[in-house]
């Protein structure tokens, strides 16, 4: 019995440091930057292009100091390259809305251009 137990221990001790050294591993987020695309600074703020180890793409936006400010949210998007009047302009692909992103990271959609095209679909003759 006094066996049993020293083993049963040891094994419950090697499978909570495996949970441990699981748990401390980076999350699956955080993948591999292969390249990088700069667009250039404007207002302070810069847009960088990156491409990732599984072929995806990120956007984040950079202050003057190199710090990664915020990571844009945002698929299936085009962006502007520069921050205008303190917003980052982007069209929403498939559905062609519109909108901004401000240098805070917060994602903004303009409602007259969701209201136009509700309009424009009204509109259409039968």
């Amino acid at each position: 019995m006094n066996k049993l137990t020293y083993i049963l221990s040891a094994l419950v001790l090697i499978l909570s440091l495996w949970a441990v050294a699981l748990w401390l591993l980076p999350f699956g987020d955080y993948k591999e930057v292969v390249s990088q695309t700069r667009y250039g600074m404007s207002e302070g703020m810069q847009l960088v292009e990156q491409t990732l180890s599984n072929g995806g793409k990120q956007y984040i936006v950079e202050d003057a100091k190199g710090n990664v400010a915020f990571r844009i949210p945002l698929r299936g998007c085009l962006l502007d390259t520069h921050f205008r009047g303190g917003r980052l302009r982007f069209r929403e692909m498939s559905t062609g809305r519109e909108g901004y992103v401000g240098t805070d990271g917060i994602v903004a959609f303009e409602a007259n251009v969701a209201s136009d095209t509700q309009h424009s679909a009204m509109s259409v003759p039968e």
